[in-house]
């Protein structure tokens, strides 16, 4: 028998699909089924093959309080209570959490928590997942993200023309760290909807001063929208969400729209999706309080594109804004990154990630296919800074934690986040026509991605003023110059002489994860002059490089020379 109390709940699984049974006379309400783990084991548990239990722990079940399992006369007690969770970020050399030791660019750190309160079910891994009402998110956040943390006044429509008449529908933000809003459905009277609208509760002004507005003079960058909406699929059987659209409104809701998302612009339930320039544009004239609206049928060619049927869990979901880029020179990055660890085995309690990052540089900062390998949700996050974040600016890894007193409080492990200063040079210092020169750069920030061998090219677009130069859009990463000339390609009498691209130069990585670069050519003996009319000999001249560092270790941006730094 078991005595439930205030903690226990019984429910339904696929051995016991009822959670009561009649013999036609009487019904019998709180029953409970055992089912030997195999043949002539003598041992019966209360989970089927997926290890879903019909016994378990209310959510909400109060602290300090028992339940009792009772049979042939012995009694065990269930006691509820919270345990205080530790969450840190290591590796051999590093430990995060009171010392000053710093993260490395491209390169994977473990991270981990242990909370014995996020070990739901003792006969699988849980994973904490985004998406699921019962999981804490560990979650990073840097510079000013828009957020759902502080949205409310959900509605459910019906129609997907209008936002007249919505259902109103219970919500709440309890893991305010995560930013996910938690929608519950019990107190919604339709049983199928086609949009649903919030109000944002921030201003205009605000979502201004986030996103980036390159029509601006001396203002650059791109804008994304983060979006999770897994548990509209799992829970209200959306399937497509390739019909969706996304406006924004303001003052009022449905007034002053700007559509964000257009029909065709999401394939899944979850993901990251540049934003159009043009829609920024317009949300700058706008003012007053912003409204968001999701139509899962832009298209109005479907019926009930989402079921509520009695759902007993909420649903969490996620809606960010970020911005990342240039403003007056100063540079932007405004993003939120959420860990969805996974427990190492059954009942361990212990969930296990990874995070890495990228330092932005002149070459990516603008690059939105660069922007797009962040990975904002996910147990292995991959995330990218604009400059160093040390002292009171180094990332926070920070979790909601309930601990062993019953109280909710935010616990986190900070790290540095330095940038450095790169080295370039060479193995000699003389060298003869056609020896190779080899070029040596060694800057732990070019370090994108922890298995990637990164590569460096040579512009070669004929019309750039920096042809001939490492680097991409008109931004010089390394120059050659010999006799304190560029080696630079030109025509003298009709006949075209190549600069650095003709020799095959690039940048390449010594292998993954070093952060040193190597290039090389052969010493030519000719090379164009400094106007491009003629040829020189490159006899009895210096050989030099420099090195356009976006940020050194002091986090500006400096010109390293082989000659001048040696």
């Amino acid at each position: 028998s078991i005595t439930l109390g205030n903690i226990i709940e019984l429910k339904s699984n696929d051995e016991q699909p009822n959670t009561s049974i009649s013999d036609g006379s009487s019904t019998f309400s709180q029953i409970v089924t055992l089912v030997e783990s195999g043949p002539n084991s003598g041992i019966f548990d209360s989970a089927d093959d997926s290890d879903e239990s019909i016994i378990a722990i209310l959510d909400d079940a109060p602290r300090g309080q028992t339940g009792q399992i009772k049979y042939n006369q012995k009694s065990i007690s269930v006691l509820t209570g919270s345990s205080t969770s530790s969450v840190s970020i290591n590796e051999p050399i590093l430990t995060v959490g009171g010392n000053s030791k710093s993260l490395k660019p491209g390169t994977k750190f473990p991270v981990s928590l242990l909370d014995p309160d996020q070990n739901i079910n003792s006969g699988i891994k849980d994973d904490l997942d985004v998406f699921r009402d019962t999981s804490l998110i560990p979650t990073l956040e840097i510079g000013n993200p828009i957020t759902l943390g502080n949205a409310y006044d959900v509605q459910f429509h019906s129609s997907s023309t209008t936002l007249v008449g919505g259902d109103t529908s219970n919500s709440s933000i309890p893991d305010t760290n995560s930013a996910r809003l938690f929608i519950d459905t019990s107190n919604v009277a339709i049983s199928s909807f086609e949009q649903i609208s919030l109000n944002l509760r921030i201003s205009a002004s605000d979502l201004q001063s986030t996103l980036i507005d390159s029509s601006l003079s001396n203002t650059n960058g791109t804008n994304w929208l983060n979006y999770d909406l897994r548990s509209f699929a799992n829970d209200f059987g959306i399937t497509d969400f390739t019909d969706t659209s996304i406006v924004l409104s303001f003052t009022t809701l449905g007034s002053l729209p700007v559509t964000i998302i257009d029909s065709g612009d999401l394939s899944s339930a979850q993901g990251l999706i540049q934003l159009d320039d043009s829609d920024i544009q317009t949300i700058s004239g706008r003012s007053g309080t912003v409204y968001l609206a999701i139509n899962f049928d832009s298209s109005n060619n479907n019926s009930g594109v989402g079921n509520i049927s009695a759902e007993t869990n909420k649903q969490p979901i996620v809606f960010d804004l970020f911005s990342f880029g240039l403003d007056n020179d100063n540079d932007v990055n405004n993003s939120i990154y959420r860990f969805e660890l996974e427990e190492t085995t059954d009942n361990s309690s212990n969930f296990i990630g990874s995070l890495e990052y990228a330092v932005t540089n002149q070459l990516n900062i603008l690059d939105p296919t660069f922007i797009k390998t962040i990975r904002p949700i996910d147990n292995e996050i991959k995330f990218i800074v604009t400059n160093r974040l040390i002292d009171e600016k180094g990332i926070s890894i920070s979790y909601s934690d309930l601990d062993k007193v019953g109280v909710t409080t935010t616990i986190s492990t900070k790290s540095d986040i330095v940038t450095n200063s790169g080295v370039v040079y060479t193995g000699s210092s003389t060298y003869r026509f056609g020896q190779p020169v080899t070029f040596t750069l060694k800057d732990p920030d070019l370090n994108l991605k922890s298995d990637n061998v990164d590569v460096y090219l040579v512009n070669n677009d004929p019309t750039s003023s920096n042809v001939d130069t490492v680097g991409k859009d008109g931004n010089i990463l390394l120059e050659i110059l010999i006799k304190d000339i560029r080696y630079k390609r030109c025509t003298v009498n009709g006949v075209e002489y190549g600069g650095l691209a003709s020799t095959g130069f690039t940048l390449v990585e010594t292998g993954p994860s070093t952060g040193v670069f190597e290039g090389v050519f052969k010493m030519p003996s000719q090379i164009c002059n400094e106007s491009g009319t003629k040829l020189i000999s490159t006899a009895g001249g210096s050989l030099d490089a420099k090195y356009h560092d976006s940020r050194d270790a002091s986090g500006n941006s400096n010109i390293f020379s082989l000659l001048r730094d040696k």
